[in-house]
């Protein structure tokens, strides 16, 4: 590695930049939809945005839980598709997905059982706890769709899919999450209609990872065997 200044830049550069800018979208939609719902939330009155606080502060615990495990697919997707090996790639992918499905399977096995527990260590007001109760059932439904998402999210950062992430991110957040949102507001569906609209975010990202990795990565692995 020489470490001489020079006027000339990296060819790579350009790239990572874009990768770079790519990112910084995605990351900008998907808060969009965070702080929508709890922009939401607090509209509602602070009945509501305390129970909504308890339930999005589980589920970031498990997102975060879920994303951990799919750090694996990331560095070693990369460098698995630097050496064109399809048919281990797929093999990565299907191995952590499953993992992270055994994990988020756990972790709705804990929701269920723990339910009035986990509310209890937040808040011990009655009505929060009621208004909590109503939507940790939307929170344990994500898990396994958030595990799928998490893992091929990561997956796919490490094949250098920015711009494909950004895109979804942004196709979930403007015609998933928010027209639900909207439409959950003119109902009046409350606390249910925020979490349903954060469900739909979730499948549609899901979904989208899905369908991009069977007909590009899959069908590779397919051709390479």
């Amino acid at each position: 590695v020489s470490f001489r200044v020079s006027p000339k830049i990296h060819p790579q550069i350009k790239r990572l930049a874009g990768m770079w800018g790519n990112l910084i979208i995605r990351s900008l939609a998907l808060n969009t939809a965070l702080l929508l719902a709890t922009r939401e939330a607090t509209s509602l009155g602070t009945t509501a945005i305390a129970a909504h606080t308890i339930a999005i502060n589980l589920w970031l615990f498990a997102a975060f839980f879920l994303d951990g495990y799919g750090a694996a697919g990331n560095i070693l997707g990369g460098r698995l598709l630097g050496a064109k090996d399809y048919s281990k790639l797929w093999h990565l992918t299907k191995r952590v997905t499953v993992y992270n499905i055994i994990v988020s399977s756990i972790l709705m096995a804990i929701g269920f059982l723990l339910t009035k527990q986990l509310g209890l260590l937040f808040n011990k007001d009655i009505a929060v706890l009621s208004a909590f109760y109503g939507i940790f059932i939307y929170v344990i439904i994500s898990l396994p769709l958030s595990a799928i998402a998490f893992t091929l999210d990561a997956v796919f950062k490490g094949l250098g899919e920015m711009g494909y992430l950004r895109n979804v991110l942004l196709g979930a957040t403007l015609f998933g999450f928010i027209p639900v949102l909207i439409v959950s507001n003119y109902l009046d569906w409350g606390l249910d209609g925020i979490w349903i609209a954060l469900l739909i975010w979730i499948v549609i990202r899901a979904t989208a990872l899905i369908f991009k990795y069977r007909n590009k990565y899959l069908k590779l692995a397919k051709n390479s065997v």
